[in-house]
C-alpha cells in the first residue's frame, strides 16, 4: 500500500464518519510503519520533525500526534541501538566489614 491509497482510504473513513454521525465517538487513531532498513528510519525520522521517541525490548518507535490521530513509525531496536551490557555493584552491609579489611591491606 503507498500512501496514495491511504490518502483515498482516510477521505473515504472521513466521508463516512460524516454522514452517519451516530456512529460512536473515536477516542483515538493509530496510523503505524513498520520499517526494516536503517535508512528509511532515519528518513521518516527526518521528515517527521519533532516527535517522541519511545522503546520498549523489541522496537524503537517515533512518535507524532496529529490531534486524536498518532502517526508511529518503528524499527527493530537491534537495527538502530547498541546493547551495552554492564555490572551494578550496590553495597552490600554484610560485606563493608570485608571491603574495610581488604582496603587496609
Amino acid at each position: 500500500m503507498n500512501n496514495e491509497t491511504l490518502i483515498k482510504d482516510l477521505r473515504n473513513l472521513a466521508d463516512y464518519l460524516e454522514a452517519h454521525p451516530e456512529f460512536p465517538q473515536m477516542d483515538h487513531f493509530l496510523l503505524w510503519a513498520d520499517v526494516y532498513e536503517v535508512e528509511k528510519f532515519r528518513t521518516a525520522a527526518q521528515n517527521m520533525g519533532a516527535v517522541t521517541k519511545k522503546f520498549d525490548d523489541y522496537r524503537v518507535h517515533l512518535e507524532k500526534h496529529f490531534g486524536m490521530i498518532k502517526v508511529s513509525v518503528e524499527i527493530s531496536r537491534d537495527k538502530v541501538c547498541k546493547k551495552i551490557i554492564t555490572w551494578d555493584c550496590p553495597d552490600d552491609p554484610l560485606l563493608a566489614p570485608l571491603l574495610s579489611e581488604a582496603q587496609e591491606e
